[in-house]
This record gives C-alpha cells, structure tokens and sequence, in this order.
C-alpha cells in the first residue's frame, strides 16, 4: 500500500514538473545574452564594485527596469569577487544559469499550483500539462529564459505568487497571509507593469483574510517593499519612475505600434488557437467551481486569466517592444497559469486542438524578419547574426563586433597618451561611435571614466568599457537628459508626424549635450556656439536641479532634496531645440 502510494506520488510529480525540465532543455539550446541583459550585469558589476547601483559611475540614474533582478544578480555574483580581483565575475554566465533555473522552476510552481488548484487528494487522476504545453510551443518562451533580461524572474514572480494565493485558500493563517502579501508586493520591484497582478493577488489575499486587523496587516505587507524603494528611488535618483519609463514614454498611448506588435506576433505562432483554448478551459473550470458554490477557487482562476489580458492591453496600449514577442509573454504565461494542468476528462477535447498546434508551432513557426520596417527585431537570431556565435553569451563571443574594436582603439589612444604624459592625468577621449576622430578633453570632476563614448547601444559597450568608459546613452536608458526629451515632429513628404517610432529609440540626444554635460575643456579650442547655448541652458531651472540632483555628492540634505524634486523633474520634458531648451529653463 505504502509503496503503491508513494510510487504514484513520484508519477504525480513526474507529470507535473516534466514540462519543466522540457523547458530548460530548450532554454539551455537557445542561451544567448541580449545587448539590453548586458545593461543589468554592468549595473550589477558597479554595484559590487561600491559605486552604486548605476550604469556609469558618477551620475545617479535608474538604467534598469528590474531592481530585484539586479540585485539577484549582484547577490550570487558576489562570492566570486575574491577570485577575480579587479577582473569581472563571470557575470553572462551566472545570467544564463539564474535564468535557466529560474525557468524551470517557474513552469513547475506553476504546474503545482493549477493542480493543487483543483485536486482534494493524492488518489485524484493525474494531471495532464495543458497550459504548460502552450507555453513549450511558443519558441519565444526558449529565447528569453536565458536572454540576461529579467524575463525568467517575472514567470517566476507570477508563479509564485498564484502558488501562494492558492496556498492561503486551504491555510488561512496569520503567517501565510503575510508571507504572501510580502510576496505579491514584489511585483513592481520585478517590473513596474507587474503592479496589475499584485493588485489582483493582493485584492485575493485580503478577501481570504478575516478581520480588519488582519486585512490592514496583509496590506501594510504588501507595500512595505515597495514604498521604501519608492523611498530610495526619489532619494537616490530623484524620479518618481525608473528612467527606462522616461525614455519609452510608458505613461504615453501608442497603440498603432502596439496593436502590430501583437499581430506579428500572434501571426508566428497563430496564437489565436492557444488563447481561445485557454480561455475556455478557464470558463469551464471557473464555471464548475462557481456550481459548486467554491467562490474561492473560482476567483482564483480569474485572478490570472484577468491579469493576463489587462497587461496584455497595457503593454499594447504603450506600444509593445522591440524584441519580438517579449513584453507579451507574461501575458500569456499568466494566462496559462490555472490551466498549466488539466484532468484527463477536461483534457480529452481541448487537447485534440492544443496537441496538434502545438506540434505544428514547433515545427513550423519562423520569427520573421523585419521586412516593413515595423521597428521589431528578431532578438537572439539577430545577435546570432552579428557575433556569427550560435551562442552569443560572454564578451567574447562579441569581439569581432565594431563597438568592441571601437573600444579597444579608444583605450589604446588613451594608455598611449598617459604613457607620453603621464603627469596630464586630468586627459581624456571624448568618440562619437564609428568615428575614427578623437577630441582630447578635461571633464568635469564628477566624471569618473577615462574616456566618454556617444552610443546608442549601450549594453555590450558599457561592460565591455566597465570604470574606464562613460556611456553617453543617446536613447535615454541610461541618460537623464536624453530620456526627457520631448518627442519630435517629423516631416515627411510634406505632412507631419509624430515622433513616435521603435520603441526605446524613438529619442535622439545630440552628441553638443554629452560635450556640454561632461567636458569642461576642449584643449583650450574655442567652444562650438550650440554648446555655448546648452551650457547656459545647463545652468538654469530645472536643468540646473536635475545636474544637481544625479551628479554631486549625496549628502542626507542632497537626499532629501532629492526626494523633494522627484515629482518635477520627474514632469520635466526638454525642446529638441537648443535655443528653445535655453529660452524654456532661462527665460527669453
């Protein structure tokens, strides 16, 4: 009897967490690091380095979307630090194997949960992957386990957190509520957009608890976190959101860009037959659940389903991605969460559809290129073009590429200039990317960085440069004053149009702001009249708050000040016009 059941757990646990290890089988064939994964590991790497939690040392600004997801990667980084002195820890490869692991151990709560979600006990029929199916035929899904972005940690984070939910169903008490109010909480500390689940399991949490006292306790929980990073945030970089939200727009509708970033990628895969077969085994099992007067378990199906499409909405709302595919895989695993396993009776006829696509989608389905210039890349198949590495990971997969040699030159210029003069410590290189021309330069003291690259790409440059190299990011990730430009008017053809474009680059900082921001001579040469312009606009306002702001020294007064001006420099948007910048923050 004993070995009967105990063998009958083991094929209980096998079922559910096989599609798991299918995953990280697939994910590990497809590992890669994107150029924006690469933004995380050299923030992480300033961050074990003591210089803060920064992209380039000197200038407080959020460049990162995920503060757990940095954090994670500092925290296991930093056993290795003894080991590499003043090398790098082997920050790709700790990625590729966070993300995998964490994968897997995503779709396998997940799996968990949904069969925990409807079983009474262990004699109950086995359960057969059915959402968890969906999610293994989506390639994407392989792609982005593994891609050095925070991806991996929001399916954990979602998996979780309806695992803990489903949890506080059966085991109402005082410690599991809060545990899981801390939990759900997290949400807009792994991606700021994740704020729709954590109301959701949050509002589920509360509704399970009993007493006021008890509710009031699971919401404090629930905002400890995020309210003292919020705190930290306003402080450190004066800004209510992350700059990443700044440079993107995401308060912004754009919806024409966002609705063709769904299609393309629903067309891939034809994942219409995906999304109606989930939808509706989650109309069933909530329907059955709400039958039999179970009004818990029904809102524990819905609580997913509902968060799944309302962050699909917003992420198209805001215009998707340019990753193929990527902000909208949380949708979709959300969605597949309360049915990632179903009973063979529910399973018989939905999967005579499920089973079929799915092995179709697999065999069939091509990222395709971006032949209408829709601003979607095709992520990993891209980086695979451009390194010609099957598996772009480390740095040195990405050697032959022209930013790698750009660097190099530049660090040459500059070892053999301090071996010529080695006394004139104060000189440095200030290179517009692909450009052989060179202009030597004194910066100003909160500068750092032996030499200042003007790029827009900055993930792959800025680890590659690490302390020596100051990346003026152009796109605005990692640049205060690029990401509050304001959106420009574009003629075309005689009709005009709005700056929307590509989302992430639809900004363009020119190269006179870093000369005007960073260089505080130029050899003795005369200064161009644009930088003249931008220096005086520089010195008045609001500008004039935000150099202050992220630049000097953070004293408890300048952190507190910090937290004063958040909200309006957060609202401060910049003229694409020099003489219009100087004019709006100087006056006429």
């Amino acid at each position: 009897m004993t070995s009967a059941w105990s063998g009958r757990r083991l094929l209980r646990w096998s079922a559910l967490w096989l599609p798991a290890v299918v995953l990280g089988v697939l994910a590990w064939r497809h590992r890669w690091v994107a150029d924006d994964g690469f933004i995380d590991l050299h923030i992480a790497d300033n961050l074990l380095s003591g210089l803060g939690p920064v992209f380039n040392a000197g200038e407080r600004v959020e460049a990162y979307t995920s503060p757990l997801w940095v954090a994670l990667l500092a925290l296991v980084a930093w056993p290795t630090k003894p080991f590499v002195a003043e090398g790098l820890p082997p920050f790709e490869w700790i990625s590729v194997g966070l993300g995998l692991l964490i994968s897997v151990a995503a779709l396998g709560i997940a799996s968990m949960a949904s069969d925990r979600l409807r079983r009474s006990d262990e004699a109950a029929s086995l359960p057969i992957p059915f959402g968890a199916l969906g999610i293994l035929a989506v390639e994407p899904f392989w792609d982005y386990s593994t891609s050095g972005l925070e991806t991996s940690l929001v399916f954990l984070w979602l998996a979780l957190s309806f695992w803990a939910t489903v949890v506080t169903r059966d085991r109402p008490t005082r410690l599991a509520q809060l545990l899981t109010g801390l939990l759900v909480g997290l949400g807009p500390l792994v991606r700021p957009d994740l704020g729709i689940f954590s109301v959701l399991f949050g509002g589920l949490t509360i509704a399970f608890a009993a007493g006021r006292r008890r509710r009031l306790e699971i919401l404090a929980a629930m905002l400890a976190l995020p309210l003292a990073y919020q705190l930290f945030r306003m402080g450190y970089f004066a800004c209510l959101l992350p700059n990443t939200a700044l440079a993107k727009e995401a308060s912004f509708a754009y919806w024409r860009h966002g609705w063709v970033y769904f299609v393309e990628f629903e067309k891939t895969y034809e994942l219409w037959v995906l999304l109606i077969a989930l939808i509706a085994a989650e109309v069933f099992l909530f329907g059955s659940f709400w039958k039999g007067k179970d009004r818990r378990s029904a809102l524990l199906v819905a609580a997913p389903a509902l968060g799944g499409l309302l962050h699909g909405l917003y992420i198209t709302r805001v215009g998707g991605d340019f990753l193929h595919a990527r902000l909208l895989l949380p949708a979709v695993f959300a969605l597949a969460m309360p049915v990632a396993t179903l009973r063979l009776r529910e399973f018989k006829i939905l999967g005579l559809v499920l089973v079929p696509w799915a092995i179709v989608c697999v065999l069939t389905s091509e990222i395709p290129l971006d032949k209408d210039d829709l601003g979607i890349e095709r992520g990993r198949l891209n980086f695979i073009l451009l390194s010609k590495s099957d598996h772009p990971v480390s740095l040195d997969d990405y050697r032959q590429m022209g930013w790698s040699i750009e660097v190099d030159k530049l660090f040459k210029q500059i070892d053999d200039a301090n071996q010529t003069k080695p006394d004139r410590t104060e000189r440095g290189l200030f290179s517009k990317w692909a450009s052989s021309a060179s202009l030597p330069a004194a910066f100003n003291p909160w500068i750092h960085a032996e030499a200042v690259a003007y790029r827009g790409a900055i993930g792959l440059l800025g680890y590659r440069g690490r302390q020596r190299l100051f990346v003026c990011d152009f796109h605005g990730l990692a640049d205060p004053i690029a990401s509050r430009l304001e959106l420009a008017s574009v003629d075309k053809g005689g009709v005009w149009h709005s700056g929307r474009g590509k989302p992430g680059h639809e900004k363009r900082l020119k190269s006179d702001w870093c000369v005007a921001r960073l260089v505080a001579s130029l050899d003795a040469k005369p200064t161009a009249a644009n930088v003249r312009v931008l220096l005086a606009a520089l010195g008045c306002g609001d500008l004039a708050e935000l150099q202050a702001a992220t630049t000097t020294r953070l004293t408890w007064k300048r952190f507190w000040r910090n937290v004063w001006v958040a909200p309006r420099l957060t609202r401060v948007r910049i003229p694409q016009d020099f003489v219009e910048a100087r004019e709006r923050f100087c006056g006429s």
